[in-house]
């Protein structure tokens, strides 16, 4: 079973493809994303999670090449939410 762990900040992200095609992404230690990918050789996972008062937005890509390697590739994107106070008229 392939799987390929990495940081990203303070945060742990680990990628794994099952020979079964199944494909989990693991944020934390926690399974954020699981997918069946039997029959394309390409999957993308999209997950959004709460980091540091911030949500942060993941879009993890797998790619499978003739030489049976996967290629992955993780984009991060942030949301920032400011607080809005509305007064009475």
């Amino acid at each position: 079973m392939p799987k390929t762990s990495f940081s990203v900040g303070e945060h742990e992200l680990e990628l794994i493809c099952e020979s079964s095609g199944k494909e989990y992404i693991i944020y934390d230690n926690q399974i954020i994303s699981e997918q069946q990918n039997s029959l394309t050789l390409s999957s993308i996972h999209n997950f959004e999670v709460s980091e540091s008062a911030e949500v942060a937005n993941y879009s993890v890509s797998f790619k499978s090449t003739i030489s049976g390697l996967i290629k992955y590739n993780v984009k991060k994107y942030y949301f920032r939410f400011n607080k809005i106070q509305c007064e009475p008229e």
